[in-house]
């Protein structure tokens, strides 16, 4: 990656925490060039150190500058107003509503618009954007008047670790930069990830009006305005990203949306397709209408212009362009289809020859078992009875021996079932011990001599040792 040029320092600006955004210049109607100091490197007062800052600052481009003002100075939503300017009289959109729309512009795309400044013996990230006044007025107004307003860099902490009480960021990603308002503390790492993420297609969307206002601007300054007509004024509206997928889900499932317009005057959608194979196709869809008549689904070509040299160039028809590539996803959804087919049957077999395998290693494990207590009973003084082998056999169908291995990985199962055999036989070995002290626990035992008399103590027995004494 490459690494930016660490700046001289700047002279005469104060030690702080917070970024900056500054106001450099009005670039058209629409838009206005800021700096903003975006983030440093080191502990701030939050107890964050973030670090490695040249080696993630990239992450920065082209990310959204949003606005967190609340408690209706300017809302942080998606809707908007229209508002008529007391001063000028001129119509403009609002975001001042509860609910009103959080992103105002974006940073530079261009990495040359970047740079690492040492400001105070702190390194600072500075970075150029653009504020679009489309979407919030008041907000650059505000900035306006003062000057400059506090910024947070909104960050995704990938690595980090805690060291004296301080949380370091070692690597993270860089969100978008969050406009405070009064009273409004810095963004946490990583908390507001999950509106950023809900934010993507607005942002996607907001560049891409931004583009349009400034190709609007180049026209306007031509007197090449499109909104007017001899009858008056009317308005054109771009349907964003959920209208236009809200409309492809209920009237042209089969079809891609890629754009639509709303012609309030003409009570009309302007509305474009793109076929599966790349094909586009326009279709007019007056309001109030609720069944697509696909004979009014028109095939129309999209085209892109060649220039050679100042004064000819040649029209080539995008769906031809792009049909290479439309070829191309075909032939590898076809592949990948194959692939599937041959990894599903290889799977299966895979499936059939383990399950094969298994039943070979219960049978053999039940075999085993059985042959342990017959070879056993063959030469036992008590034989065991066969009853034992019911509940390793049943736990040779429960899978308890499928795995069982050595340390050379080779399967011995059906060793492991032997060992079961074995233990249920001393068991019943131990029970006809037991019987037999029980038994001989009767027997007396008289001493003569230091010679033990095996009698069994009966009357004519002790009489006649007496007897034998006199």
């Amino acid at each position: 990656m490459a690494k930016l040029k660490v700046i001289e320092p700047s002279k005469g600006e104060n030690k702080k925490y917070t970024g900056v955004l500054t106001v450099l210049q009005r670039l058209n109607k629409y838009e206005f060039a800021v700096e903003i100091k975006v983030m440093r490197e080191g502990i701030n007062r939050n107890g964050w150190d973030y670090r490695n800052l040249e080696d993630h600052y990239e992450t920065f481009l082209g990310q959204p500058i949003l606005c967190a003002f609340v408690n209706g100075k300017i809302g942080d939503g998606h809707n908007m107003r229209e508002k008529v300017d007391r001063k000028t009289g001129e119509k403009y959109y609002s975001f001042t509503d509860a609910t009103a729309e959080r992103i105002v512009g974006a940073l530079s795309a261009d990495k040359e618009d970047f740079a690492i400044r040492e400001i105070d013996g702190e390194k600072w990230l500075v970075a150029k954007g653009r504020l679009w006044e489309f979407y919030a007025p008041e907000l650059v107004q505000k900035i306006i008047r003062t000057g400059r307003m506090d910024v947070s860099a909104e960050t995704m902490v990938e690595d980090s670790y805690a060291e004296r009480g301080i949380e370091v960021f070692t690597s993270w990603v860089g969100l978008g930069v969050t406009i405070l308002g009064d009273d409004v503390e810095p963004a946490i790492p990583n908390a507001s990830i999950k509106a950023l993420q809900l934010l993507g297609g607005e942002f996607a969307e907001a560049k891409l009006k931004a583009a349009s206002y400034e190709q609007r601007q180049a026209q306007e300054s031509k007197d090449q305005k499109n909104t007017k007509t001899k009858q008056g004024d009317y308005k054109m509206t771009v349907l964003n990203f959920r209208e236009l997928s809200a409309l492809q889900k209920a009237h042209f499932p089969t079809y891609t949306v890629l754009s639509a317009i709303h012609d309030e005057e003409k009570g009309e959608k302007l509305i474009c397709l793109m076929a599966e194979d790349g094909a586009t196709f326009n279709y007019i869809m007056k309001d109030g209408e609720s069944t697509v008549q696909p004979e009014r689904i028109n095939s129309v070509s999209v085209n892109a212009s060649v220039a050679f040299d100042a004064e000819r160039s040649v029209s080539v028809d995008l769906f031809t362009m792009n049909k290479t590539f439309t070829d191309r996803v075909a032939s590898l959804s076809n592949e990948n289809s194959n692939l599937t087919a041959r990894a599903e049957k290889a799977e299966s077999a895979l499936k059939a020859m383990q399950e094969a395998e298994t039943a070979r290693r219960r049978k053999t494990a039940k075999a085993a078992a059985k042959a342990a207590l017959e070879k056993f009973n063959e030469t036992a003084e008590c034989e065991v009875d066969a009853k034992v082998l019911s509940d390793i056999d049943k736990d040779v169908d429960a899978g308890k021996y499928d795995d069982c291995v050595d340390c050379d990985n080779e399967w011995c199962g059906d060793e492991a079932a032997c060992n079961a055999v074995y233990a249920e036989i001393g068991k019943a070995q131990q029970k006809v011990d037991a019987e037999k002290a029980r038994k001989n626990s009767k027997v007396v035992v008289w001493k003569k001599d230091g010679v033990a008399n095996n009698s069994d103590g009966g009357v004519k027995n002790i009489l006649a040792r007496i007897r034998n004494q006199q």
